[in-house]
């Protein structure tokens, strides 16, 4: 299956490359964007990268920047349920493919409750892909 981000760790200390599930990544990135396909949403493509955020953004999970790349902050990465990971994931997403802002469900700046995305997963997902008319 081709790739449509190329996923990279900078992740200098070999003690911070432990428990970092690339696999994981991969896989909500690739059913992301063969959602994006389904839905025929035009999405950017672009790198995601696992580094120390705490220095440019102690408070930020992950940050799209300019649009151009996805940087995952390891120290928080690794202490997130592979649910909150996911969420976390499709908000970014959400920035840098689909261009799009703050705003309800996914896009909320606080991520949304975990037991919330569980129940109601598919509809979130469905709205992110919503084009305007």
């Amino acid at each position: 299956m081709l790739k449509y981000i190329f996923l990279t760790l900078l992740l200098s200390c070999s003690s911070l490359q432990k428990k970092i599930d690339t696999n994981f990544i991969s896989k909500i990135e690739s059913d992301f964007f063969q959602t994006c396909k389904m839905k025929k949403a035009t999405c950017n493509q672009f790198p995601i990268s696992i580094q120390d955020l705490s220095i440019k953004r102690p408070l930020d999970g992950a940050v799209c920047f300019h649009k151009k790349e996805i940087v995952i902050d390891y120290r928080q990465w690794r202490d997130y349920t592979s649910i909150k990971k996911e969420i976390l994931l499709l908000h970014e997403l959400g920035h840098c493919a689909l261009d799009l802002p703050h705003g309800d469900g996914i896009m909320n700046p606080e991520l949304v409750d975990e037991s919330y995305f569980l129940e109601n997963k598919k509809k979130l997902i469905d709205n992110l892909f919503k084009i305007p008319n």
